[in-house]
């Protein structure tokens, strides 16, 4: 970010001459550079640079081409204002949910469990337009019927349009208003998306036949209501377009105003430079130095393409060293324009013409040309590009370009450092690759993940020092090995006996790999021999490797029975009963603990091969998986027990662990979050701190390389700084290496340049990083305003980042700082997470011997730190009453504590005044930003407050007492939601009116009752039929009443339902009563539901109740405890789903609702619940028992607790009319 504030006396604004294009403030301090033998004063100037920091690429500025209407809309009630009173739906509009799956019987049983409890409602509650919008929501527990983060589910509403007659190709623009949140402890994909499918003209919908493929695009989610739009091409031969607003997984998402416009097409190929078309349109190159200016075609109508060619347009002293391979230069000429000569080149680029997309400037293949300038720095130009092909041409679109400072970086030692090339790279004239590979060196990388780059590219680097890594197509994704066709033995066989493909490949079994069999060594070993020793290509493997696809499929051969049988200990007998369909089932643990040793044998495996292959050529080649970031925290989900790293973490010598990636998408809405890069921060130190805990001795725990988000997509993009501060995070906690992933795909200088300076700081301190001790005597505080961190969320690449990094839940600072000690000195590295101000805090240094004297340097811009004598020789209490320093946007400031000697000048002098009169300085602009942060997050609080309003609480819930029994409120982290905290000797009850009026803890005697969750609970009011309106009720209830009377306390609440759009229930009032008697232990809840409505309405009501007893701890599960007459029926957990009826008659549509496992008849509406680990014991009585069906276990081995839900009959209410249903909970030691 640029700063324009203006400098006082002693300050000036600069260009950095790094090239970034920000601002520096050169700071006069009053006393020349400092040695040890000098401390007079002198009237000499010297300069000192504080960099303000910031970012410089404004990405809140980047822009979409927008398309503009030329037609009228033709959507039919868009704005869902008329309503068919037949269906409930939007007129013209039809609403279901899906189960994504190709398993036919998979796809019912879900659709039928999960379906009933899914809602697409029409509401009338602050709609952005009109009367009416849309809401579609599955709750969290559909994931738990899935039981696995696949098959994906979907949940929509859904219209066709027809269209005109079409006489050619034609653009349309769909437009919408959305908002919505997603479950944030929902494993897979969950995700609010819009798609569209284009049909033919024929009159019969089952006759039609797809024009082109379905467009899908996936909107950031947002809980306020933002604008969406999809520009699409739609062929002349479609009559009909069929549009879903879809919620993809778990969450809400609601639509309104969706609206279809003709708009004016592209005639043909278009071309734009990727991406800074997008961004500012400027291109930087640096001095004496090469960039690659990447430019991408789109082809909307799907032209034929005959012989098509780029034309660029460059400044006389820029030159065009090449364009990528396989493009051909063909023709280079020069021009005069405006009295400036200009080169002009025409590229013939037929050979990548397939790969020009329809609906996105693409970046895979972008057209990639290697420019150079010997232009000295500063120097403002531009260019000019376009597209031609036969008659055809695009109008020339010009660009800025304008060249920074030659990008030079000290290499590290130890530290990797690289970039990740696509075929951005692929330069194959001698000169190309030369000046590529000594530019790559120049800037201080040493290693390069590349591949199917020319050899002389990949050679170049090699011949520098530069270590290559390759990811082999044919080796990825844990079971994706091999090209070749495999025989029966070697391939990966699923529980239904037929072979999992992976794509074009078959599968390999895990067996093949660690046993080393014929396939292994034939079709995997001697290809890696051959890019390792024959070709000398690259120096080691980096594959992607993400195996989920292949959960709990298997492989199910006879060799993994064998295994199998050995590792788990189990009777051969035994197993061989339930083999291949069952095992899972009924022995999921060992099972899966099997799976992952298998794994782990693999991975060990390819390790010792690809070690001993590179040996062969002399070199120290590894097998190092690129493996998802979140396996290696503690709070991850168990989607990774299969996988699970603690089986081979000492099994491989390097890791290489991909995110989290902080990206904006710049065809969709900017969305500001203050301090998100503290998310990499915090994952970088977690994921350390991980691999420590698990890995005792420290040699032989991991190296981990990291991959901060470069350029992924067509449009994830981040500013240069930000890469810049990514890799600075994960050095300075231990990290080993960072490749930035993808880079550059268009990216210019200033992005070099960022990198270099990292590389650079790198370097000066890897020191002490890695031949250090990490201490933490140090302390710092801030004295300038900074705003609190605000981070998202919902996040596109990594879900709910505070569930994943709880740490990230205790309002961490916006500066974070680390330190190391080396020989006697010790290095501070302090950032600061606000990328749009800098910040000034007091640096306190502690634990100093006390009988020397030290120094206190900020070698980045070659200044020292005095007293307010002018004094540089500090004491160890001058250093621990702290010294005020400054931190820009953005940016890592390193500061050196090391003993004062004599000699050595140490730099610029800066006294605590002249510390102070910079602080003063920068502070109106501080709360300039400081004032935008505020009003910028108080306009989000209030459209959140009201769309998302709770009740005042603090009007009815007063505090009383009453001997034993006391009723209070308490705030729910530290917010302004009140909860009811209900005391009754040593039992204690919170109870979440806002969450739906549930319990959400319970203790007796300080044990745990209620597994704690953060959306459920005990005594969750919730309905079963109709399918439509089975849903759990979690939304705010009014508190009507607290009292206690006659040594009871009561606490009544209320809510008028919205479960189904209008149709069944919604309107009819529910009321709720919690009752706590001081002569008792325990609690009873009662629930009525009043026909407020005009109409008979019909219900299924139950419980939704989350039991701590029910947990599994140490291997063992608690239990309840029914009769059947004078039979005991004892539920355990073994992950089936069962249901437990009471009723002598079965009801199908209550129990076909969802698919259940068992059916055990019981005789009473009792059950006592236990555990091994507690002698506390709860009985569970229902009230109104005559209308009781069943009880029903939800039980699955991904879930944290069974279930417990008593589930009445069908019940049938006249207007005016109420029923009752309740429990009464009591507790008891022996």
């Amino acid at each position: 970010m640029t700063r324009n504030s203006s400098r006082n006396e002693g300050f000036k604004k600069i260009l950095l001459l790094t090239g970034i294009i920000s601002s520096s403030l050169i700071f006069h301090a009053c006393n020349a550079p400092e040695k040890k033998s000098q401390e007079t004063k002198s009237t000499a100037k010297s300069s000192a640079q504080f960099d303000p920091g910031g970012v410089s690429i404004d990405l809140s500025k980047s822009t979409q081409e927008k398309a503009v209407p030329s037609g009228e809309n033709i959507m039919i009630n868009g704005a869902f204002e008329e309503i068919d009173e037949k269906s409930g739906n939007p007129k013209g509009w039809y609403s279901d949910f899906h189960i994504h799956t190709t398993d036919k019987e998979q796809e019912k049983r879900l659709e039928e469990s999960i379906k009933p409890i899914t809602g697409r409602k029409i509401l009338k509650d602050n709609p952005p337009e009109g009367k009416n919008y849309i809401l579609i929501s599955t709750p969290p527990e559909a994931h738990k019927i899935r039981g696995d983060k696949n098959p994906l589910m979907s949940n929509y509403y859904s219209t066709t349009v027809k269209l005109p007659q079409l006489q050619e190709s034609t653009k349309y623009l769909l437009s919408f208003k959305y908002k919505g949140k997603l479950s944030s402890d929902v494993p897979g994909l969950n995700s609010i998306t819009m798609a569209v499918t284009c049909y033919d003209g024929a009159e019969k919908a089952n006759q039609r036949k797809e024009t082109r493929k379905m467009l899908l695009q996936h909107f950031p989610v947002t809980e306020t209501w933002k604008e969406g739009e999809i520009n699409f091409l739609v062929p002349k031969e479609t009559g009909y377009i069929t549009l879903y607003a879809r919620l993809y997984g778990c969450g809400e998402a609601a639509f309104d105003d969706i609206q279809l416009h003709k708009v004016n097409i592209e005639n043909g190929v278009t071309v734009r430079m990727i991406p800074f078309s997008f961004l500012d349109n400027l291109f930087c190159l640096s001095s004496s130095n090469p960039g690659i200016l990447t430019l991408s075609c789109r082809n909307e109508k799907g032209e034929k393409i005959n012989k098509p060619f780029i034309y660029l347009e460059l400044p006389e002293k820029v030159e065009l060293v090449q364009p990528r391979t396989p493009l051909e230069l063909k023709e280079k000429k020069e021009i005069t324009e405006n009295g400036k000569k200009y080169i002009q080149y025409k590229i013939d680029v037929n050979k990548l013409k397939n790969t020009f997309q329809k609906d996105n400037y693409g970046t895979y293949q972008g057209l990639a040309f290697l420019l150079h300038t010997e232009l000295p720095p500063g120097i403002v130009s531009s260019g000019k590009y376009w597209y031609e092909d036969g008659d055809y041409k695009t109008p020339p679109r010009s660009f800025d370009l304008k060249v920074l400072p030659s990008v030079k970086g000290k290499t590290p030692k130890i530290f990797e450092s690289g970039v990740m090339f696509n075929r951005d790279a692929d330069f194959d004239t001698e000169k190309g690759a030369e000046m590529l590979t000594s530019f790559y060196k120049g800037a201080g990388f040493n290693v390069v993940h590349i591949g199917g780059s020319p050899a002389n590219v990949l050679k170049g680097f090699s011949d520098k020092g530069i270590k290559r890594y390759v990811q082999p197509y044919w080796l990825c994704n844990g079971y994706r090995l091999g090209q070749a066709p495999k025989t029966d033995s070697a391939k990966f066989k699923m529980p239904d006996g037929s072979y999992y493909k992976e794509g074009a490949f078959d599968a390999i079994c895990p067996v093949e790999v660690y046993t080393e069999g014929k396939y292994f060594k034939e079709h995997i070993v001697k290809p890696l021999r051959k890019i390792l020793v024959e070709d000398r290509s690259t120096d080691s493997i980096m594959p992607n490797w993400e195996p989920y696809m292949f959960d709990f499929k298997g492989c199910f051969c006879d060799n993994c029975k064998k295994d199998f049988i050995k590792h788990s200990g189990l009777p051969e007998n035994e197993v061989n009963k339930l083999w291949p369909k069952d095992i899972v089932k009924a022995e999921r643990e060992k099972w899966t603990k099997f799976r992952s040793w298998q794994h782990a044998q693999m991975l060990k495996t390819l390790e010792e091969n690809i070690n001993s292959i590179g040996k062969e050529a002399g070199l120290d080649s590894h097998f190092i998986p690129e493996i998802a970031w979140s396996q290696l925290i503690e709070n991850s989900n168990c989607d990774f027990a299969q996988y699970n790293p603690l089986d081979y973490l000492e099994k491989l010598p390097v890791l290489e662990p991909w995110g989290p990636y902080v990206f904006h998408s710049f065809t969709k809405p900017y969305i500001y979050n203050t301090g998100v890069h503290l998310i990499v921060w915090t994952a970088a130190k977690e994921i350390k701190d991980f691999v420590a805990r698990h890995v005792n001795n420290p040699a032989k725990r991991p190296k981990l390389i990291a991959f901060p988000h470069g350029y992924q997509g067509s449009d994830w993009v981040t500013e240069p700084e930000a890469i810049s501060f990514e890799f600075l995070s994960f050095f300075l906690n231990g990290w080993e290496g960072a490749i930035a992933y993808i880079f550059p795909r268009g990216y210019d200088a200033r992005y070099w340049t960022a990198l270099a300076q990292a590389n650079t700081l790198i370097a000066d301190y890897e020191d002490f990083v890695f031949k250090g001790k990490k201490i933490n005597d140090f302390s710092f505080k801030i004295e300038t305003p900074a705003p609190p961190v605000n981070l998202p969320k919902f996040w596109s690449e990594g879900g709910n980042f505070s569930e994943k990094l709880p740490s990230l839940k205790n309002n961490p600072s916006i500066v974070q700082g680390i330190e190391y000690e080396l020989n006697g000195k010790r290095m501070i590295a302090v950032g600061n997470f606000w990328q749009k101000a800098d910040v000034f805090v007091k640096l306190s240094v502690s634990n100093l011997p006390k009988n020397k004297k030290y120094v206190l340097t900020q070698p980045q811009i070659n200044c020292c730190f005095s007293n307010a004598k002018g004094e540089t020789a500090l004491s160890p209490q001058e250093l621990q009453d702290g010294m005020l320093v400054h931190i820009g946007a953005l940016r890592f400031s390193f500061f050196v504590v090391e003993e004062y000697k004599n000699g050595p000048v140490y730099g610029t002098k800066v006294t605590p005044s002249d510390m102070e009169r910079f602080k003063n300085e920068r502070l109106p602009e501080i709360k300039k930003i400081m004032a935008f942060e505020n009003e910028y997050r108080t306009k989000l609080a209030q459209k959140a407050a009201e769309e998302n309003k709770i009740p005042d609480y603090a009007l009815k819930l007063k505090s009383i007492k009453s001997g034993k029994l006391s009723c209070r409120a308490e705030k729910i982290d530290n917010s302004e939601v009140l909860r009811a905290i209900i005391e009754n000797g040593d039992e204690e009850f919170i109870i979440d009116p806002a969450g739906g009026g549930r319990v959400k803890s319970w203790k007796c005697k300080g044990t745990e009752i209620v597994l704690q969750d953060a959306h459920l609970g005990l005594a969750v009011d919730a309905f079963w039929w109709p399918a439509e309106a089975a849903a759990m009720q979690t939304a705010p209830y009014e508190i009507d009443n607290v009292e206690i009377k006659g040594g009871q306390l009561t606490l009544s609440m209320s809510h008028k339902l919205k479960v189904s759009g209008g149709k069944y229930f919604d309107g009819a009032l529910l009321m709720k009563t919690y009752k706590v008697s001081e002569n008792a232990k325990g609690i009873t809840i009662s629930t009525e539901i009043k026909n407020t409505t005009e109409k008979d309405i019909r219900f299924s009501f139950r419980y939704h109740n989350m039991l701590s007893f029910l947990e599994l701890k140490d291997g063992k599960s608690g239990y309840g405890i029914m009769k059947n007459g004078n039979e005991t029926q004892r539920f355990d957990r073994i992950f089936t789903i069962r249901l437990y009826r009471l009723s002598k008659d079965a009801d199908k549509d209550l129990e076909k609702a969802f698919r259940m496992d068992n059916i055990i008849q019981i005789s009473n509406g009792a059950v006592e619940f236990g555990a091994p680990w507690t002698a506390l014991k709860l009985s569970v009585d229902i009230l109104n028992k005559k209308d009781l069906h069943c009880f029903i276990f939800w039980d699955s081995g991904k879930q944290a607790a069974a279930t417990f839900e008593p589930l009445y009959k069908i019940i049938t209410l006249k207007p005016g009319m109420s029923w009752n249903a309740g429990m009464e909970l009591k507790t008891s030691l022996p």
